[in-house]
């Protein structure tokens, strides 16, 4: 879902609803809904730079597959190894109802360890709607080239789902006009339009309205024109403890280092 709020143009054009990329369709509905509460809040009267302190851009958002060099290896910067850790494509093999034979991770004193595998087995559970689903009700339209039923990266040729083999792995790794997507270059591509978007729903109708920047856990910050979104704005990243967030443990740890 975050590859394709975030770069659906890009990697799933079959993806149009309501003649719109599933991208545009995503980021606008989100962006309405945001632009309607804070004119609410405004109206309101008492609440601005008071009880509202400022207006987070999106809690921990994630690029998603964009970036995947191989999608059936582990990207290096999945740190976070911990019991079944499927690949790239064994999510979307799995989202599709196949069973999959999934490494297998524990946590020991070095950090993540592979400890063997783990059959996964959904059962035939799809994520995808069924080709018979009503979805007037919910007025939107679907392109006839986007099937109901079927893995939206199957339909990009991203893998066969008649032989279960992948097709292009590094489908995710560059931009249509051949660019690396790093974090810098997702950022840029991706990430800063959908928050400007964000600034101005909100500043429409809070001129001076703080806004929290949160990126994806653990980038590096961004290249930013101090200008370029208005002012304002506080970098606010979440980070978590690596050794803390895998043993659900923290006084042991301090103790340690104390010692």
């Amino acid at each position: 879902m975050f590859t394709l709020f975030f770069s659906g143009r890009d990697f799933a054009p079959k993806a149009i609803i309501n003649d719109m990329n599933i991208q545009d369709f995503l980021q606008t509905c989100f962006i309405s809904a945001i632009k309607h509460f804070a004119a609410r809040i405004h109206t309101a009267g008492d609440l601005e730079n008071t009880t509202i302190i400022g207006w987070e851009n999106f809690n921990e958002p994630h690029y998603g597959f964009a970036g995947n060099l191989d999608l059936n290896k582990l990207m290096p910067n999945q740190q976070i190894r911990l019991g079944t850790v499927p690949t790239g494509f064994q999510t979307i093999t799995l989202g599709s109802g196949l069973a999959e034979t999934v490494d297998y991770f524990e946590f020991g004193n070095f950090g993540p360890v592979k400890k063997g595998t783990r059959l996964i087995d959904p059962g035939g559970s799809n994520v995808w709607a069924s080709p018979g689903v009503n979805e007037a009700k919910y007025g939107w339209k679907r392109s006839p080239d986007w099937k109901l039923g079927e893995c939206i990266w199957a339909q990009h040729g991203v893998w066969d789902p008649s032989t279960g083999k992948l097709l292009q792995p590094d489908y995710f790794a560059k931009t249509p006009d051949g660019e690396g997507i790093t974090e810098e270059v997702w950022m840029q591509r991706y990430f800063l339009p959908h928050v400007k978007s964000y600034i101005d729903a909100v500043r429409e109708s809070q001129k001076e309205a703080m806004i929290l920047l949160q990126p994806p856990v653990w980038f590096i910050p961004p290249k930013l024109d101090p200008q370029s979104l208005g002012g304002r704005v506080v970098y606010s990243p979440h980070f978590y403890d690596g050794l803390t967030l895998m043993q659900k443990k923290w006084l042991s740890h301090l103790y340690a280092a104390y010692k």
